[in-house]
């Protein structure tokens, strides 16, 4: 069974971020690989990697966005309440 592998578009000269064979951009920073999205998204990779860029630079380790902590409170309240569980069940 062979895949087909994606080509990743064309970039901007000033795209610092390369695909890695596994379908990620990724970029070394202070001497450890880091990956910032998908080849088919590189929009959303520049993105990321601007977020977290200065974070990384400096040894430390980057800010959760609002999105991921809205996520994971969502995920501990389900968890945590029976009657959640129960409803989501019923439909």
């Amino acid at each position: 069974m062979t895949t087909k592998k994606v080509a990743p578009p064309k970039l901007p000269k000033d795209f610092s971020l390369y695909p890695r064979a596994n379908g990620h951009y990724a970029q070394k920073i202070k001497g450890k690989l880091h990956y910032f999205g998908t080849i088919s998204d590189p929009e959303a990779a520049w993105a990321k990697y601007l977020v977290e860029r200065d974070d990384l630079q400096a040894g430390r380790t980057p800010n959760r966005t609002d999105e991921v902590r809205v996520i994971r409170q969502h995920r501990t309240d389900f968890r945590t309440d029976p009657s959640s569980v129960a409803r989501s069940a019923k439909r």
